[in-house]
């Protein structure tokens, strides 16, 4: 935990569809606007998609309904 550090994190998963690992981005809290979140959050469940993909895992289909939400 960092005082004034404003995170935000992903899930990667396997091939069996479990958490395998993750994917965050942080920022000072001062620079996360509402804005920002609304361009962070989709390109980050985007890398997160195609991570898991690449390594021939699968997105958990409640994950990716949640994640096409954010899009």
């Amino acid at each position: 935990y960092e005082a004034e550090v404003h995170s935000f994190a992903v899930p990667l998963f396997d091939s069996a569809g479990l958490p395998m690992g993750g994917l965050a981005v942080a920022s000072p809290r001062s620079r996360v606007t509402p804005e920002l979140s609304r361009v962070i959050l989709p390109a980050l469940t985007r890398a997160a998609q195609e991570l898991t993909e690449l390594w021939g895992g699968i997105l958990p289909l409640a994950i990716s309904d949640k994640w096409r939400q954010l899009a």
